[in-house]
């Protein structure tokens, strides 16, 4: 969706937090409780979601962007096949924040267990270890090495910057800053 760093990607960060906080919750709408502030939490995302909307449409309607510069921009290029617009706004919205919590689950839940693999299993952990520190030397001293420790197996093209983009990856910030 692409917002800017700064005050304004701040707020909608804090409001999905506490939107998460409520699918855990007891879904009783008492005043005070958290799930009625994330209730709150919930509509001020929906309407920050429109007025990006908004925006999206306009600058889609002075062609100041392209139609796959980012998510919403897609939904609203989206057309049925008599060129009518194929998702409602609501629609967008929804859609939109479906996928927030889809992405900020898939990596919480990835960076969890990739800690807790790593914490349990140290023979994991040192390969990790072992993995950055080869990382650092020459491709033929790393070629060596994995034909020493992988015996019988031919690598023709190099692993280890494919590993470091992998653990990248599992510890990089959570997705949901890039999606808003």
């Amino acid at each position: 969706m692409r917002i800017e760093q700064g005050s304004k990607r701040d707020v909608p960060v804090k409001l999905f937090q506490q939107l998460l906080e409520s699918l855990v919750l007891v879904p009783i709408n008492l005043p005070l409780t958290r799930f009625n502030r994330s209730l709150q939490a919930s509509e001020k995302i929906r309407e920050i979601v429109m007025d990006l909307i908004r925006e999206k449409t306009v600058a889609l309607v002075h062609q100041n962007t392209s139609p796959q510069q980012d998510l919403i921009t897609s939904f609203l290029s989206l057309r049925n096949d008599n060129n009518s617009v194929a998702l409602s706004d609501e629609e967008i919205v929804d859609n939109a924040i479906i996928i927030m919590i889809g992405a900020h689950d898939t990596s919480s839940i990835l960076r969890t267990f990739l800690i807790r693999l790593l914490a349990k299993d140290l023979s994991v952990y040192a390969g990790v270890v072992q993995g950055f520190q080869l990382w650092g030397l020459p491709y033929s001293q790393r070629m060596v090495h994995m034909e020493l420790c992988c015996p019988g197996i031919s690598f023709s093209w190099d692993p280890m910057p494919t590993f470091k983009d992998r653990i990248e990856i599992a510890i990089e910030p959570e997705i949901l800053g890039e999606i808003i």
